[in-house]
């Protein structure tokens, strides 16, 4: 954003006139959600990352979903962040989001949700290391990491200003789904960021508590 100031004025007479010109970035999204397996009856958060300019306000964001086949169905959210809870079947297929800021309006690109039974399997994400969060019927908060073998490693929760609000060293033997949950217990309500920091690579995920 930037503005600009110019002043009329009379030779004449003191009197003058100001008049304020400001130019606002337009909105844009940064990025989508990662999630592409998601496990049959449990409970996902969906964030969006959003950039707004200057005075511009989200009114709302429709998270469309469905198949050319049978349709598309959407769920408004005030915020940029969407939560299901108990995933089923009918969530599964292509998605993109309609944001609805102030001024103007975006269309994202489409990205994809596959339900799986139980933990994905590993040929689905691949041999690198990967970092999900799963949910339980309270919202609680447990991070998995797959195909992490014979290492140690440590788990950082920040919040959005980067403060970090819970460390802590884990140790893993196998390279199976590795669990542990994620505790903040003096922390609000928020969106957080989850970070592992392995010998050879740093994961980070998002987690709602």
């Amino acid at each position: 954003m930037w503005e600009a100031t110019l002043t009329a004025s009379n030779v004449c007479y003191s009197s003058y006139l100001d008049v304020s010109i400001t130019v606002q970035d337009e909105p844009y999204i940064i990025q989508l959600p990662s999630i592409q397996a998601v496990v049959l009856g449990s409970n996902i958060i969906l964030p969006l990352t959003l950039h707004l300019s200057g005075t511009d306000t989200l009114e709302y964001v429709n998270w469309w979903f469905g198949t050319n086949v049978g349709g598309f169905s959407f769920v408004r959210t005030m915020d940029t962040v969407l939560t299901i809870p108990n995933f089923t079947s009918e969530w599964a297929g292509n998605w993109f989001v309609e944001v609805k800021p102030a001024c103007g309006q975006i269309y994202s690109d489409t990205f994809s949700l596959t339900a799986v039974s139980g933990l994905p399997v590993l040929s689905q994400l691949g041999s690198a290391p990967h970092l999900w969060i799963s949910y339980n019927n309270q919202m609680k908060p447990t991070a998995h990491i797959l195909n992490v073998e014979n290492q140690q490693f440590v788990a950082r929760l920040f919040d959005v200003n980067g403060r970090i609000i819970w460390q802590n060293s884990f140790s893993n033997g196998s390279n199976e789904d590795f669990q542990f949950p994620v505790r903040s217990d003096d922390s609000a309500m928020g969106v957080y960021f989850l970070q592992v920091l392995l010998d050879n690579k740093n994961l980070v995920a998002v987690v709602k508590l």
